[in-house]
């Protein structure tokens, strides 16, 4: 859509850095990316080092598994010595984050393995499980459509939906942490009361519409990844495929600046075609 080409500086909102490498991988000139947070700026220029450092399966381990067994190892020895002095002294903090799964890490990591725990206590442990791994589209559907909780939410009684879906919103969608988890700023919690659409039935909606309409298995990697905390190879962020990693260490990740600062700041800092 943005029709990027060799010619364009690029500026981007960090969070997890997948866009901001994915746009270096369709062919942007370059690509500064900025975030106010500077967990995300860590977390992005690790990922460019390691791109620059490690081969293709440490990487993967990393961030496509979420997990490495020589994390130590490889930091002190290939990622550690390229990092800015504000990324190491966060890592070199949280290297454990890649012993216990990194995806479960973070605020957003930290809600979705709670989401995970509630769903086991809500005896949906199995259908989390057949869901994320479900060979179709339709197998999916008929895995979440035959639920007995989520048949209970859909066509139970309206007094009874009403108390449980308010009591879960309140306890895991209250303001404090969708911002703290789920990173929904302020104002964006505010567009969506305007709406006049209660929060609850917002989150029911965009769950009940990936559950029907996209299959998560096969072409919904961020939805695996919240199910499962990793990726799969062939259910990833672009920058995770072997070819694309190929094209980044090759010279195209050099071309990313990642700096912590707000957007407008940023903006106005220079010039951007796009």
């Amino acid at each position: 859509v943005m029709e990027i080409n060799p010619n364009d500086t690029v500026l981007t909102l960090t969070s997890g850095g997948c866009n901001a490498l994915n746009l270096l991988v369709n062919g942007a000139g370059h690509v500064v990316s900025v975030d106010c947070n500077p967990a995300q700026s860590a977390l992005l220029e690790l990922k460019k080092v390691a791109i620059q450092n490690l081969e293709f399966e440490d990487v993967w381990q990393l961030f496509g598994e979420g997990v490495h067994p020589r994390i130590e190892e490889i930091y002190e020895k290939k990622l550690a010595p390229f990092l800015s002095q504000t990324s190491h002294t966060f890592w070199s903090k949280r290297l454990w984050y890649f012993k216990h799964g990194l995806y479960y890490q973070g605020g957003m990591g930290k809600l979705c393995w709670v989401l995970q725990c509630l769903a086991v206590l809500l005896g949906l442990g199995k259908t989390v499980k057949r869901i994320a791994n479900a060979p179709t589209l339709e197998e999916q559907r008929k895995v979440w459509d035959s639920n007995v909780l989520i048949h209970f939410v859909k066509n139970g009684p309206k007094l009874l939906v009403w108390c449980f879906v308010k009591f879960v919103s309140l306890v895991l969608f209250n303001k404090a942490v969708l911002w703290f988890g789920g990173g929904v700023p302020g104002k964006q919690y505010a567009l969506i009361k305007a709406d006049g659409i209660p929060i609850e039935r917002y989150i029911a909606r965009t769950m009940d519409g990936v559950a029907e309409n996209s299959h998560v298995r096969k072409q919904n990697y961020f939805y695996y990844n919240c199910l499962t905390g990793k990726f799969l190879r062939d259910n990833c962020p672009t920058y995770l495929r072997e070819s694309s990693f190929s094209q980044l260490k090759a010279g195209m990740v050099d071309r990313l600046t990642v700096s912590t600062n707000f957007f407008m700041e940023e903006l106005n800092a220079r010039t951007y075609t796009k």
